[in-house]
């Protein structure tokens, strides 16, 4: 969600019943704050994304407490950047329902705030305990009216990141109480001026967080993982084209081990200037028991997507008024024809294509899906999934209101990419996820300007 009118983006207020916020891309553009929880009783917030986008008075992630006895709220693998305030706590005014105590813990999260911002903020420390640790905090100003008016704890932090803070202001000291295991470094994101805060190899915070909570090894709100092995891939000929476009049988690959899904082959295709149809073919190689994964583009929102027998929906969204995007998957039958056929209700430029999988689960292939919708924004963003299995097979696919390309996210292999002849893009791309639990957002952009565009993820489940 982004450009919110009125005062917050995203707010829950006096909810008692553990609340949880997580997986959402939050701003730019909010008026106010990005994320507002107040007076909450355990609260979660985690695995959100947020900027204000620059601004003077705007916070990221903003709490406080006037009617709640005891507010206790956490925050974990969050990420803030551009944001005049990363975190901010106040007591908010005048307390209706004594103490109105607030017990915030910050877990791993990464803020990125240049020098005129600030990072954390406490305004009005009464009744208030934080305890600040595993964070990557980069830049900016920490502001916080410590002890002796509320408990305080900060340690296994990286204090400035790559560019130091510009200031520091604790309970009237320039000094800030670093934990003995905080470091000063660089943590070498993969691109922090294209937002991505994932950690290089190479980085120093790896393994330096206190592990005991919630079992995170390294600082901030990224964890890395080892590279998973790539499979030797099994030489299969290429079909030899004929006039009447059937494809040559092939031999059938030696199934993948266990526990792994392989990619096997993509094809994708255009309609031109326009039409009512889109036929997209069979990815080379496909055997049975192999699972396709369709991404179709039609511009103008609302037309009607009619897929090919076999063939089912997983997501469709669309665009205020540019474009319609719908996903799906099938399973391969031993006798696949060259080529399937979409339809629409009436003539539009299409783009789209296929991704075939051997290795999936062919039950229940999807294992989970999300989709977003990005207004008039460069940002190909999309909230991520959680994921129920190891090694699940990550399958991104933008579709885009102008022809232009994707910058492809880190770690991600793209399979394909093609545009309509004036209105329409799409693009797949794809990684393998070792582990069970919440993705996070996925974060990339396209080089289209500022063009509305949707994104789908479908996390396919090993067999």
């Amino acid at each position: 969600m982004n450009n919110c009118g009125g005062h917050n983006c995203l707010e829950v207020h006096y909810d008692t019943g553990s609340p949880v916020v997580r997986g959402n891309i939050v701003g730019p553009g909010c008026v106010h704050n990005c994320v507002d929880l107040k007076g909450v009783v355990g609260g979660i917030v985690d695995h959100n994304v947020t900027t204000v986008g620059g601004g003077t008075d705007q916070n990221a992630y903003y709490t406080e407490n006037t009617l709640t006895p005891h507010e206790d709220i956490t925050y974990t693998n969050n990420v803030a950047y551009n944001s005049f305030i990363g975190f901010h706590i106040e007591n908010g005014g005048s307390c209706t329902n004594a103490p109105c105590s607030i017990t915030a813990k910050y877990y791993n999260n990464t803020v990125y705030v240049s020098s005129g911002q600030f990072n954390f903020m406490n305004t009005s420390c009464v009744s208030t305990t934080e305890d600040i640790r595993n964070n990557i905090i980069d830049g900016g100003k920490v502001d916080i009216h410590g002890p002796p008016d509320c408990g305080f704890t900060w340690d296994y932090n990286d204090d400035g990141g790559s560019q130091g803070f510009s200031g520091v202001n604790f309970n009237g000291s320039s000094t800030l109480p670093a934990g003995p295991h905080d470091l000063s470094v660089d943590p070498l994101y993969v691109n922090a001026a294209a937002h991505d805060f994932h950690l290089t190899s190479s980085s120093p915070v790896i393994g330096k967080a206190d592990p005991s909570i919630g079992g995170e090894s390294d600082m901030g709100a990224y964890q890395s993982v080892s590279p998973t092995p790539t499979p030797t891939p099994t030489n299969t000929p290429t079909p030899a084209p004929t006039p009447t476009n059937t494809p040559t049988p092939t031999p059938t690959p030696p199934p993948p081990p266990a526990g792994n899904i392989t990619f096997r082959s993509a094809t994708e295709a255009d309609n031109g200037a326009g039409g009512t149809s889109l036929i997209l073919r069979t990815p080379a190689g496909t055997s049975s028991g192999d699972v396709l994964v369709a991404h179709i583009t039609v511009r103008t929102s609302g037309v009607t997507i009619t897929a090919p027998s076999g063939w089912t929906r997983v997501l469709r969204l669309d665009s205020t008024t540019s474009i319609s995007t719908a996903a799906y998957v099938r399973v391969a039958s031993a006798t696949e024809p060259s080529s399937y056929t979409w339809t629409f209700n009436a003539s539009h430029e299409a783009s789209g294509g296929i991704s075939g999988y051997s290795g999936v689960n062919t039950t229940s292939p999807v294992d989970a899906s999300a989709s977003q919708y990005n207004s008039s924004t460069n940002a190909v963003d999309n909230p991520g999934v959680t994921t129920t299995a190891a090694n699940d097979m990550l399958v991104f696919m933008v579709g885009i209101a102008v022809p232009t390309t994707v910058n492809t996210i880190p770690g991600f292999t793209q399979e394909w990419s093609i545009t309509s002849n004036s209105s329409t893009s799409s693009e797949m791309s794809e990684e393998v996820d070792p582990l069970v639990g919440a993705t996070g957002p996925l974060i990339a952009t396209h080089n289209g300007g500022s063009s509305s565009n949707v994104t789908m993820l479908i996390a396919l489940k090993p067999a």
